[in-house]
């Protein structure tokens, strides 16, 4: 039985692949990530570097996604985006380990637009190091669409149906449940993140052989591509979506895919010779020529055992490693540290085939202890859609303006000590973190949507835009990464606290080095550990930089061989940095996003950030130093009114709502003060000064409201809570009231009004 979407979808598609039609298989989300790497020049560029270097065709690892409390609970998921729990966050930490043990080193992951996938890809990529590698999303890799059962339990319809019904649903190749009508709670075709895809492309039910086919366009047009030119792809996505790329590679028939089963977190990991022809491994289990990494069901034994563990031995803990007091993991490296966890864990997993209790506990987090009862229904809670124009709350896209997002990543350990930090990969301090996260709700709390994010190759960076989108519940949305965005690179500064440089050279070299436009600091040296040429990351991949001579010439000598080496700085100026940020901007997000009227979230370091501000504010480059930018805060840029401008919170001081932010010496190079010769109107703040636009754009009467009593309830939430023992204060007993009406001051701050003319 065929699909109802499959008429003039994945079929047509997939006829024109086979008869040598020009199709494009990827949507305009997907294009947003190819377009840096897939264009016609990069495909030359690889197909030469492929034959001139002769690779061996690269390692395909395929995991399927870890548990989510669905796959738990025994509830038909399909394309409900059903996040992960406890266990499937320590399932994929282990498989990254496993991976981490083999020394698998990824060049490009494939995932699906749900987010138990994304997030597996987050925690695999985390885990290895490797979060500046490219991610692409695509709809093709989702989990097999089981129409009207999408939320039903699995159990439950058993008994009302029989298990012989229910077999089939599941397991059957060619059988397809109900169709899924617009009246169902999870319908999909309202959801933003498949706007780009065709109406009669969004399945409505898939059977196996339907999900099967639909992934292979993918396969196809990109991924076999990236196997064939040396490339290690690792696929995370969905039992059903994997099986079907499994069929395809193996040539399985019929009986034998419906007996191949693709369990949680294990990486199956396929290699080819040079004809594409897979390689049977050596612990292989027919019909399949890929090998698991793991025997199933180890891992979730042992965690269970640990949980078992927890809740009855005294002074055993999930958090701390095992008994309390043991410092069994000391201070090392994050390769080193995971591959403790993953010996630990395995000794974990040993003892409790040997039904003995463990000597150690393994990783951290708890997992639930006890199964929840299976209702024979589950009956999901109602999609919620767009609010209708006029209704509360509605927002008609056409009254505003389009925006960009520009924010400086959260804050580091190095920015708390005031070092330079550069090209150094320094990660986020906690602090930093929760400003990311705190950046996210405020854009969600004004009804911000994101459509793409562009940042860098450092993770400070990457982690801000990360959980910035998984605060606005947008995981789907494509993270570009580029080397381009990267912050000045500070040369023989790097590592170096500021009090130190002024101590070592001097006041008057530092404040130059510094803030100078054109002068760069100290060089490093070709082999210091601080020049970008003698990290891998920038070795292996930035293909889009020129060739250096001398430095080619150095390492060929040194190695013996010709060693092809580009030009990385070794130091920076400030207008060095831009000459790399605007082309990107202008170049490559505009054409690519901006044009196309999207909402544009950048997240990036200082320098890069001063850099596109100067181009969009028209700021001079002998005052572009007069600028700071504090980390973790939302920039809003407004492309009709070439201003920027500052999200409300509510906690401003009214008589000066920017007071409390360092934007450096002129924070009018951001906010424009009114000019009487050009401006006829002016925003006439309560604290006295003229802008030409408001700095802030309010929340409105609505989110106000809500702002208010979240505040309140927090407070009072705060007061309630008192001590084990002892009594209250007199100052507590009286903290909630107080905290409540502070709480409706702050949020009822008298806001000015209308401009005032000129």
């Amino acid at each position: 039985m065929m699909a109802p979407h499959r008429v003039h979808g994945v079929d047509s598609m997939w006829n024109s692949l086979h008869h040598g039609i020009n199709t494009t298989f990827v949507s305009e989300i997907e294009d947003d990530v190819f377009a840096g790497s897939n264009s016609w020049a990069k495909k030359v560029y690889r197909a030469l570097n492929a034959a001139t270097k002769r690779k061996e065709p690269g390692t395909l690892i395929m995991i399927r996604h870890g548990e989510s409390m669905l796959n738990y609970n025994k509830t038909f998921t399909g394309w409900i985006d059903a996040d992960l729990n406890e266990r499937g966050i320590r399932e994929t930490e282990h498989s990254a380990r496993l991976l981490m043990e083999r020394g698998y080193e990824i060049d490009v992951t494939y995932t699906s637009r749900l987010k138990r996938a994304i997030r597996s890809s987050w925690i695999l990529m985390t885990e290895l190091g490797q979060i500046y590698r490219p991610v692409y999303k695509s709809w093709r890799l989702n989990e097999r669409m089981y129409g009207a059962l999408e939320g039903m339990s699995k159990p439950g319809l058993a008994e009302e149906l029989g298990e012989e019904v229910v077999q089939a649903f599941r397991t059957g190749l060619t059988t397809t449940p109900p169709p899924m009508t617009p009246d169902h709670p999870h319908w999909h075709m309202h959801e933003k993140k498949y706007a780009d895809v065709k109406p009669e492309e969004i399945p409505v039910t898939e059977s196996l052989q339907d999900t099967m086919e639909r992934t292979l366009p993918l396969w196809e047009s990109r991924i076999l591509p990236d196997l064939r030119s040396g490339r290690t792809v690792m696929i995370v996505a969905h039992a059903n979506s994997l099986r079907g790329i499994v069929k395809h590679i193996d040539n399985l028939n019929q009986t034998e895919i419906q007996s191949v089963a693709i369990p949680n977190g294990i990486p199956l990991v396929y290699k080819f010779d040079k004809n594409m022809v897979p390689i049977e491994q050596e612990g292989a289990v027919s019909p399949l020529t890929g090998e698991f990494l793991e025997k199933k069901g180890l891992l979730r034994a042992a965690l269970a055992k640990e949980a078992e563990l927890a809740a009855s031995v005294p002074g055993y803990s999930t958090d701390g490693g095992g008994f309390r007091g043991n410092a069994n993991l000391p201070v090392m490296d994050a390769r080193l540290r995971g591959l403790a966890k993953l010996s630990e864990a395995r000794q974990l997993i040993a003892a409790t085939s040997l039904g003995v209790t463990p000597p150690l506990a393994p990783l951290p987090q708890a997992v639930p202890a006890t199964r929840v009862a299976y209702p024979r229904l589950v009956v999901p809670k109602a999609a919620s859609s767009p609010p209708s124009a006029g209704a509360p709350g509605a927002k008609d896209p056409q009254e505003h303006d389009q925006i960009i997002v520009i924010m400086r990543h959260g804050k580091t350990e190095y920015n708390k000590l005031g070092v330079f930090t550069g090209w150094e990969d320094a990660p986020l301090a906690n602090e930093g973190r929760i400003e990311a996260r705190n950046a996210g709700k405020l854009l969600k709390r004004h009804g911000i949507e994101l459509d793409v994010v562009y940042t860098s190759w450092l993770s400070r960076a990457i982690e801000t835009a990360w959980l910035i989108v998984d605060e606005l519940d947008c995981l789907w949305v494509p993270i570009v990464k580029s080397w381009r965005l990267n912050e000045r690179h500070y040369g023989a500064l790097t590592g170096l606290s500021k009090k130190m440089i002024a101590q070592r050279h001097g006041e008057a070299k530092f404040k130059r080095w510094r803030r100078s436009y054109a002068t760069r600091p100290p060089e490093v040296s070709s082999f210091s550990s601080h020049y970008p040429g003698n990290d891998d990351r920038y070795v292996k991949y930035a293909e889009d930089m020129r060739v250096s001579v001398r430095e080619t010439l150095i390492r060929s000598l040194s190695d013996m061989r010709v060693k092809i080496h580009r030009k990385f700085p070794k130091a920076e100026s400030l207008k060095d940095c831009m000459s790399r940020t605007i082309p990107f901007y202008t170049d490559h997000i505009v054409p690519q996003s901006v044009a196309k009227g999207k909402t544009v979230l950048i997240a990036s370091s200082e320098n890069a950030i001063r850099g596109l501000f100067m181009h969009l504010c028209d700021i001079p480059a002998d005052r572009i130093a007069e600028v700071e930018i504090p980390t973790g805060l939302p920039l809003v840029y407004n492309i009709r009114k070439r201003c920027i401008q500052l999200l409300e919170t509510g906690f401003e001081n009214p008589q000066d709502p920017l007071g409390h932010l360092n934007f450096g010496s002129s924070p009018e190079l951001l906010f424009q003060p009114c000019n009487a010769e050009r401006d006829t109107e002016c925003f006439l703040g309560a604290d006295g000064k003229s802008y030409r636009y408001d700095p802030l754009i309010r929340l409105g009467e609505a989110e106000r409201r809500n702002l208010e009593e979240e505040m309140m309830a927090e407070a009072e939430e705060k007061a309630s809570s008192k001590p084990s023992s002892g009594l209250p204060s007199p100052s507590s007993t009286s903290s909630a009231p107080a905290a409540a009406a502070s709480a409706k001051a702050a949020a009822a701050a008298p806001r000015p009004t209308a401009p005032a003319s000129v």
